[in-house]
């Protein structure tokens, strides 16, 4: 289960649960809820896997946007020297060399810069996600120990 499933699960059981006479406070079975919890703990590091495939995955395109980048220059710089037989060839050769240069280099940038948005993008949001699992853990462990504290110093008489 994601760890998001899980926390719906958790928020659920929650909002689910019968509220305390007079206060906005719920009683929730402690095993499920910790069960909850140290099914977050174990799904977390698949999102930070996930996280790591995307920063690879991120080089990769980059890697291979150069590696084109590099072999449209060879190409170019292969074809100039075929063409260097005429000076007017040659000078066409050059201006297309340059062009396809700069185009290469352009596209280039434009893979790169897109791969470094898109990477950003997700991990940003993996980030606000991992934000608020651990609000919600937190929340949820004052919650335990606010109750833990109550049933300590006000157990219930058993009939």
């Amino acid at each position: 289960m994601e760890v998001l499933e899980i926390l719906q699960h958790l928020e659920d059981m929650m909002e689910q649960s019968s509220k305390s006479l007079f206060s906005s406070k719920v009683s929730i079975d402690k095993e499920i809820a910790l069960s909850y919890i140290r099914d977050i703990r174990v799904g977390l590091p698949e999102d930070f896997k996930q996280a790591e495939w995307i920063s690879n995955e991120r080089q990769r395109i980059i890697d291979e946007a150069m590696e084109e980048a590099r072999q449209i220059i060879k190409d170019a710089e292969n074809k100039a020297e075929e063409l260097v037989q005429e000076h007017i060839i040659t000078q066409k050769a050059e201006e297309k060399a340059k062009e396809t240069l700069q185009k290469a280099v352009s596209d280039g940038n434009d893979v790169r810069n897109g791969a470094i948005s898109y990477a950003q993008d997700i991990l940003e949001k993996l980030g606000l996600d991992i934000e608020r699992v651990n609000a919600r853990i937190s929340a949820n462990y004052e919650e335990l120990e606010k109750l833990k504290f109550r049933e300590e110093n006000n157990p219930l008489e058993e009939e």
